[in-house]
This record gives C-alpha cells, structure tokens and sequence, in this order.
C-alpha cells in the first residue's frame, strides 16, 4: 500500500503550483477474515479498502501557519507511534 501511496502522490505533487498546499490524507486496509458460529467457519473473505481525501488550497499566512500546525501534529502522532513500540 505504500508503493501505491507514493506513486499517487508523486502525480499529484508534480502538478501543483508554488502558491499551493496540497494536503493528502490515505487510509486502507487489507486484511483477512474468518467468522464463527458454533466452532464451525461461517464466513472467510479478504477485505481491501483504500480512501484518499485531497484538500488544495492557495498559499497565504492563514495557510502556511495551519500547514505548520498540521506539520507538528503528524510528527508527534508519529513519535507517540514510536514510543509505543
């Protein structure tokens, strides 16, 4: 899924211009399941789900300090990740 990531945002980041945040947000899951009913298998499947938001805006004061406060966000979610591990 990070390849998938990568290559995604590397298109969208080429077309942008220098006056303009792009903010993208990607979500997904892949994952396999198996449900239960009285100890016997009722249900196997795989799930895959991916969702991607973008948000393009134009650059300017309000802009830049919300990227910024966004910027320390992510890295301390980040380093709380790390610290749980």
């Amino acid at each position: 899924m990070r390849e998938y990531f990568e290559k995604i945002t590397k298109e969208l980041f080429k077309n942008i211009s220098n006056n303009e945040i792009l903010i993208v947000n990607f979500d997904a899951e892949e994952s396999t399941f198996v449900r239960l009913n009285k100890a016997r298998i009722r249900q196997a499947g795989n799930v895959k789900q991916i969702s991607i938001t973008l948000s393009l805006s134009k650059k300017d004061k309000k802009n830049e300090k919300d990227k910024k406060n966004l910027d320390k966000e992510m890295t301390d979610l980040d380093q709380k990740k790390i610290q749980r591990t």
